[in-house]
C-alpha cells in the first residue's frame, strides 16, 4: 500500500488477469514490453504459478521498480 499511497491519484494502471486465465510466455512477454514502455506506473497481479514466465530482468512478484510494483495477490 506504501508504493500505491505515493503515487497520485488515478495514475496507475492495474493489469489482472483472475485466476481463470493462463497466459502464454509470448503473451506475457508482451505485456512485459507494454508496461515497461508505456511510462507509466503499473500495478500487476501475476500468480506465483506464472511468475516463471516473467523476464529475468523484470520485476518478481513481491518486487518492484521505479515504475511498476509485481505482486501475487491484491482484493
Amino acid at each position: 500500500m506504501h508504493w500505491l499511497d505515493s503515487k497520485l491519484s488515478a495514475s496507475v494502471v492495474y493489469v489482472s488477469f483472475g485466476s481463470l486465465v493462463v497466459l502464454s510466455a509470448d503473451q506475457m512477454t508482451e505485456l512485459v514490453l507494454g508496461l515497461s514502455g508505456s511510462g507509466k506506473h503499473f500495478m500487476w497481479v501475476v500468480r506465483p504459478t506464472e511468475a516463471s514466465k516473467l523476464l529475468p530482468d523484470f520485476p518478481a512478484p513481491g518486487g518492484c521498480s521505479t515504475k511498476g510494483l509485481v505482486v501475487t495477490w491484491c482484493p
